[in-house]
């Protein structure tokens, strides 16, 4: 059985950080049982290393790329097999642009930005009427960690956020009424699509991405049918 650890549940997402909610996605995508540890019970690793996976054979894997081709070669799963030559190229493509800067960006124009955070902090974190949890602050530690590389200033936050809307825009064009990004089964790349899009809804309403991510019927519909898919218990813990 493989062992998850990532950061810990959020009563609204199933996680809270895009990483880590693009490893879960994938897993469920693949089939793949796994047993969910929250951070804390894993010691001796580094924040920035989160999600974090022990294999079927015991090894500890750190990151997602790693992580994912390990377990796609341990237990000899692909979950894109059905995609054409042609297919799996573009998805590696799209993939590492969001995973390596979009996503990464949407996290610092929502996590890391002052006047953001607190906003976002309990949109993410909290239900109504309840008191924000522990795991909030230490997951937006990690979350920095994780976008250090990028080198973000506040003076080129307005040139970072047109760039992202233009992403965003595109991404929701190139959906149009597709299901999925290639059509009526989800892949990989969906997973990436999913962490992102919720990170771009859930950020602040004064930010021009979440003004149009929450407005975007296209990204609203694509993020319900992604968790209906992968996650149909957080649509009894809704209704309930």
């Amino acid at each position: 059985m493989i062992m998850l650890s990532q950061s810990d549940r959020s009563p609204r997402l199933p996680s809270a950080s895009p990483f880590c909610l693009k490893l879960e996605s994938w897993l469920r995508l693949a089939g793949l049982p796994y047993t969910l540890m929250e951070a804390h019970e894993h010691q001796g690793s580094s924040k920035r290393a989160l999600p974090r996976v022990i294999s079927e054979s015991g090894r500890t894997m750190e990151g997602l790329r790693r992580v994912m081709l390990h377990v796609r070669t341990e237990a000899r799963t692909d979950p894109d097999s059905w995609l054409s030559t042609d297919e799996r190229v573009f998805s590696q493509a799209v993939g590492h642009l969001y995973s390596d800067w979009l996503v990464p960006a949407m996290v610092w124009l929502g996590w890391v930005q002052e006047e953001s955070w607190p906003g976002l902090r309990a949109i993410c974190l909290s239900q109504e009427g309840d008191s924000l949890p522990a795991p909030a602050d230490p997951l937006r530690d990690h979350l920095k960690l994780r976008i250090d590389e990028l080198a973000l200033r506040e003076s080129e936050r307005e040139k970072v956020e047109e760039l992202v809307l233009r992403e965003i825009e595109s991404l929701a064009d190139f959906l149009g009424s597709k299901p999925f990004f290639f059509g009526d089964q989800p892949s990989s790349v969906d997973c990436t699509l999913f962490a992102l899009m919720v990170v771009s809804a859930s950020a602040p309403a004064e930010s021009p991405v979440a003004q149009f991510a929450q407005s975007s019927y296209r990204i609203g519909d694509y993020v319900r049918r992604m968790i209906t898919r992968l996650y149909p218990e957080m649509q009894t813990q809704a209704a309930a």
